[in-house]
């Protein structure tokens, strides 16, 4: 539990910037500060739609590596990026503490932020919790890529004096219908006081549900279904290695087994570009080796176990295939049935070792670590790749949302540098004509505290 005592945290102050203050209960869920798409367009009649935008962590290149405070920038690629949330030392301690990519279909993204409040501060943003010496409350923000001001979503007690029920966002996801899911870490949450977590459904008016599934409060969300069902992992507290993937209805919470605990703790899970299937490996229970299969509510199919053997799933190609790894090699698999794994894209010609790979609608970025750097590949669906370029930390690959060509996104967590990477291996700093530095949202831990 972070608890931070406000005379530490006066020692971090530093020059404030611009924010969004928090916004009184009436102003919960209001839509009415996000402009409509007139006001988001270019002076050139290009629409947001049609143009490649991004969304960073960051600020001035003098101060990126230094303490905060930083915003979150929304940038049009090739525009002057604009502050949307930001860090606040002045008026509050305000930090940010979680990002997650923007949602391509939904174009928006979700970004939290800690406020800490000493209960006799003058202006106490949040008086129902003043019950409480010293207090943080976690806010949720929705960011809209084609414009309008940050709106906050809801928000919870977090870190607090007296340890009472605190939370903090461990994932985020939109169901179809635009509604948000929340998976939460909570702690001294009645009817125990043990470390769990909660999913809980936030509506448009800022009302949140209970936790879906209170019987289990073992449990992560691992996303969301192109139905709008929940694909959950949980675990027993009873037994070791039951863990199970499980589609969760959110408003029922009733629930479907569709992977039981017929094997031990999971390893990759993804969901298909679809939104139809999902991906998984997990050592077998007993007589030893490892399964990697492709499940669905209608049904599954495994690779071979010759491949099993020596392969890793890495996620899934834009068409519906498998990507799978071998060394530096990648491997491709239909995962509509129980066939064998083809060859790819050979391996690169140095020592790099491809370990994840994030999905776009044209490209694939793998990331791939060396002895000294790391690197992300862009690889198309035809098998054509290109490396973007080694950098010391890899983080938060993702992918420009709309923009033609199709570009991949992924930050240097040592410099705190942004690059994009088209298909054909061309990079671009687009941070740097403006003097800034940052990372995409969906950054680990470069920026702290």
């Amino acid at each position: 539990m972070r608890i931070w005592p406000l005379w530490i945290l006066m020692g971090l102050l530093g020059s404030g910037c611009v924010t969004h203050d928090a916004a009184d209960d009436d102003d919960v869920g209001d839509d009415d500060d996000v402009a409509d798409d007139d006001d988001a367009a270019d002076d050139d009649d290009t629409s947001p739609e049609d143009a490649g935008i991004l969304l960073w962590v960051g600020g001035p290149s003098e101060t990126a590596d230094v303490p905060p405070p930083h915003c979150v920038y929304r940038q049009v690629l090739g525009e002057e990026p604009e502050a949307v949330v930001c860090e606040d030392f002045v008026e509050y301690f305000r930090v940010f503490s979680y990002t997650s990519p923007p949602d391509a279909a939904r174009r928006a993204a979700i970004v939290t932020t800690e406020v800490i409040v000493d209960s006799s501060t003058p202006g106490n943003p949040y008086p129902e919790f003043s019950d409480q010496y010293e207090f943080g409350v976690e806010e949720v923000w929705r960011i809209d890529l084609d414009g309008g001001d940050a709106t906050l979503v809801t928000y919870h007690l977090a870190a607090n004096y007296f340890n009472t029920p605190y939370r903090y966002v461990q994932g985020t996801d939109f169901l179809p219908d635009g509604r948000l899911v929340l998976d939460l870490e909570a702690s001294f949450v009645p009817p125990t006081d043990v470390l769990n977590r909660e999913i809980v459904i936030v509506d448009g008016e800022g009302q949140r549900s209970e936790d879906v599934l209170p019987s289990m409060p073992d449990k992560a969300l691992l996303g969301v279904m192109g139905d709008g069902a929940l694909l959950v992992e949980v675990h027993s507290s009873e037994w070791i290695n039951t863990e199970e993937l499980w589609l969760v209805d959110p408003d029922s919470g009733e629930h479907l087994v569709l992977v039981p605990a017929d094997g031990q703790t999971f390893g990759h899970t993804s969901i298909s570009p679809d939104g139809q299937s999902v991906l998984y490996s997990r050592p077998e229970s007993t007589g030893g080796g490892r399964r990697i299969a492709v499940v669905s509510p209608d049904g599954s199919s495994r690779l071979a176990v010759e491949d099993t053997e020596w392969a890793e799933p890495l996620g899934w190609m834009p068409g519906g295939r498998v990507l799978l790894q071998h060394g530096a090699n990648l491997l491709t698999w239909d995962g509509a049935d129980g066939g064998t794994a083809e060859a790819f894209v050979d391996a690169p010609g140095e020592a790099w070792n491809p370990w994840k790979a994030v999905t776009g609608d044209e490209l694939v970025g793998v990331c791939d670590w060396g002895e000294t750097s790391t690197q992300l590949r862009v690889v198309s669906d035809d098998g054509g790749a290109h490396s973007c370029g080694a950098v010391g930390r890899l983080d938060a690959a993702g992918f420009v949302v709309g923009g033609d060509p199709a570009r991949v996104l992924f930050g240097d967590g040592e410099t705190r540098r942004v690059t994009t990477c088209a298909g054909d291996g061309s990079i671009e700093d687009p941070l740097e004509p403006f003097g800034m530095r940052g990372l995409p949202l969906g950054y680990g831990q470069p920026l702290v505290h």
